[in-house]
Formats: structure tokens, C-alpha cells, sequence
């Protein structure tokens, strides 16, 4: 769920995930920066969790979810022809509750 846009290249999301045992269910909150990249018909889209309690005055609410930490991701979509699109994901992450405050 979308918990605040800024822009239609800015937001901050919630999702959870449900997998199956032994992994659980697991939240992540991401915030999103999206960079249209014309010369190549693409996006770059950078994430990352929030690293404090707020995100541009919107208040992250504590929870004791298992939470997954992403460090650093990066998400690029090329358009290539009408029925072809590049998708590249790249991510670093991590799980549990320890999050910088």
C-alpha cells in the first residue's frame, strides 16, 4: 500500500509479504525515487528502507513484524519494442527489526 506520494516519481510503500513456513510473513517499507531516462526509453528507479521514524513528516509507526532491510535496490525498465521490455533488478537486503533512529 502506498503510505505517502510525493510525486508520481516519489513515494513511500508498505508490502508484506506472505511466504510459506519457514520464512513467514515479513514486511518492507520502501521509499521510491524514479528517474525517466528519455534517451534510452527507460526509468531507473532507486529504493531503500527509510533509515529513521519519518519520512518527510510522515510518521513510521513501529511494528513487531520480522521486517526486511533494504539497504540499497535499484530497479531499471527499458522499453525495447512494443511487446519486449528489459526488466533489471538489483537489490541488497536484509531481515529482522533493527532499524537507525
Amino acid at each position: 500500500s502506498v503510505l505517502q506520494q510525493l510525486t508520481n516519481s516519489r513515494k513511500l510503500v508498505r508490502y508484506r509479504f506472505w511466504f510459506p513456513w519457514p520464512v513467514s510473513s515479513r514486511r518492507c517499507l520502501l521509499e521510491f525515487s524514479g528517474f525517466p531516462l528519455p534517451s534510452s526509453q527507460s526509468i531507473l528507479i532507486l529504493t531503500r528502507t527509510p533509515l529513521n521514524s519519518s519520512y518527510l513528516g510522515y510518521q513510521i509507526e513501529d511494528s513487531e513484524d520480522v521486517q526486511i532491510q533494504v539497504h540499497t535496490g535499484c530497479l531499471l525498465v527499458q522499453y525495447l519494442a512494443p511487446e519486449l521490455t528489459k526488466v533489471v533488478f538489483l537489490f541488497q537486503a536484509s531481515y529482522g527489526n533493527v532499524r537507525s533512529i
